[in-house]
């Protein structure tokens, strides 16, 4: 069954700062908040580990499990999410600068030409 599936079947709230929030409200918390939620749920995590290797997992401890698998999920997506919008940003700095370096390349290149190779051209722009 899939985490997110399981977490809205057991209605699972998530400690916050501001008291308890949704699965759904975590997609809207900074990566820090995050942070802080996933280091809370890891530390509850440890402390109620059990030291048995043949008990079974105890109810809360499953369900933190589930928690922290949610909240990483959720960090994970949005890490990716932000490298992808860096990213966007130097193709897109990198593209204006091609684009600009063309310009100069193109006045550079009428710059060369003679006085009736561009008379030449200017005609051919009037017939059109």
């Amino acid at each position: 069954m899939d985490i997110f599936e399981q977490a809205t079947r057991k209605a699972i709230r998530f400690a916050s700062t501001n008291g308890n929030i949704t699965t759904e409200d975590l997609w809207n918390l900074s990566l820090e908040k995050l942070d802080v939620i996933a280091i809370a749920i890891n530390k509850q995590l440890k402390e109620s580990k059990e030291e048995s290797f043949i008990k079974t997992k105890s109810n809360e401890n499953s369900i933190l499990d589930l928690k922290l698998e949610i909240v990483k999920h959720i960090i994970n997506v949005k890490i990716a999410e932000k490298e992808q919008r860096e990213n966007d940003i130097v193709i897109r700095q990198k593209r204006a600068e091609i684009l600009e370096e063309l310009e100069k390349k193109k006045k550079e290149n009428l710059s060369t030409k003679t006085v009736e190779e561009l008379e030449a051209e200017l005609e051919k722009l009037k017939s059109k």
